[in-house]
């Protein structure tokens, strides 16, 4: 038990009352084990808060920004990961898996390509495919970035790169010397770098995370990086 974090499961007659995904799709007799870390309670001031705006009946439409949110992210960013965010540039999408899929969209031609690493997440195969011609470059043994291979893709179309990290599903963080690679790489070609640091904030101890626009000018220059609010997980070096 970690001390101040309630990790009590509901028994399954609970969990198959939810709507959610994991739980609605299937039937009572079927156990669902994806996305465990989903069956644990919400943390009590996201509770609180979800509860103070039902009572105050706030469920009208959202602005596509506050202020408050830009500002409280920039705050966050800065303390936490060293991360200079300018809250003037942010902009709030419903998620970060939507927020991809419409960048590729609006980024990636037809006769282009939306790269990604392997293994990865699974809607990368599918959800990425449907709004670009997708293609993937296989992670290296030692389960680093294989630049050779993007270097290839550069050169025959890829127009953008989703880059994860921390990387899901093996938990890597890239050292700043591969993402500066990474960067001057994409930049070569004039490839945009769309990257996803949903798990920044949850690096193991001893491994540091270094966010994509704090890279370099290059990383700047050509990246869009994509993060959210996330429960407790961790990731290795």
């Amino acid at each position: 038990m970690v001390p101040g974090i309630d990790l009590r499961v509901p028994g399954l007659a609970e969990l198959h009352r939810r709507r959610s995904q994991k739980w609605a799709n299937h039937p009572d007799d079927v156990l669902a084990a994806t996305v465990a870390e989903l069956d644990f309670p919400l943390a009590p001031p996201v509770a609180a808060a979800l509860r103070a705006a039902v009572d105050r009946h706030d469920l009208g439409y959202a602005t596509p920004a506050p202020a408050r949110l830009r500002e409280l992210l920039a705050a966050f960013a800065a303390r936490r990961l060293g991360w200079q965010i300018d809250p003037e540039q942010v902009t709030v999408v419903p998620d970060v898996m939507a927020g991809l899929i419409e960048l590729s969209r609006a980024l990636v031609a037809p006769d282009e390509s939306v790269t990604f690493a392997t293994p990865a997440y699974p809607p990368f195969f599918d959800e990425l495919a449907a709004a670009a011609p997708a293609r993937a470059v296989p992670l290296r043994a030692d389960g680093s970035f294989d630049l050779d291979g993007l270097s290839a893709a550069l050169r025959t179309g890829t127009r953008a790169l989703v880059l994860v990290n921390p990387h899901n599903p093996t938990g890597r963080v890239l050292p700043r010397e591969e993402l500066t690679a990474v960067a001057e790489l994409c930049a070569e070609h004039g490839a945009w770098v769309l990257a996803d640091e949903i798990h920044a904030p949850l690096v193991l101890p001893g491994a540091r995370h270094t966010p994509w626009l704090e890279v370099s000018e290059e990383a700047r220059a050509c990246g869009i990086v994509l993060t959210s609010g996330r429960r407790r997980s961790t990731s290795r070096a």
